[in-house]
């Protein structure tokens, strides 16, 4: 994987899977160790092992925008993740919010959104918790 910093925020780069995230940390210097497999960053006069430690730093991610056909109802959606109470969600329909869960208030299991058609769709997670997966559907059956 390719990791960049520059002025205006930082990046993820993979060339094979073409996977590109955007990164909320910063720091001054970083050398890759490839025989442990770990990227060690210095922030001020102290080295950190980055995603090395027991708890998790707030984060933020969005989707990539989903092209669906004209005006497609996307009816469910479900987050599983081991600390799910930890994180708050957004979803949009046609660059518009139309539904959001604050922390603590996403359900176990999938649930209902409101009858909102849309032809580009996009989820939103924040939170300090390690997300398994994120899905949208258009019955609860396409979740399980």
């Amino acid at each position: 994987m390719y990791i960049a910093l520059h002025d205006g925020g930082g990046f993820i780069f993979d060339p094979v899977s073409q996977d590109f995230r955007e990164l909320s940390n910063r720091w001054d210097c970083a050398y890759a160790d490839l025989e442990r497999d770990q990227l060690v960053i210095v922030q001020g006069n102290e080295m950190h092992l980055w995603q090395g430690g027991d708890s998790y730093l707030s984060g933020q991610w969005r989707s990539k925008v989903f092209q669906l056909p004209v005006d497609s109802l996307m009816s469910c959606a479900r987050v599983v993740s081991t600390e799910i109470s930890m994180l708050s969600l957004k979803i949009f329909g046609d660059g518009k919010q139309v539904y959001s869960l604050s922390q603590g208030e996403i359900p176990h299991n999938g649930f209902r959104l409101p009858a909102i058609r849309a032809t580009t769709w996009q989820i939103e997670v924040s939170g300090r918790a390690e997300v398994e997966c994120l899905m949208l559907a258009s019955s609860m059956q396409e979740l399980m």
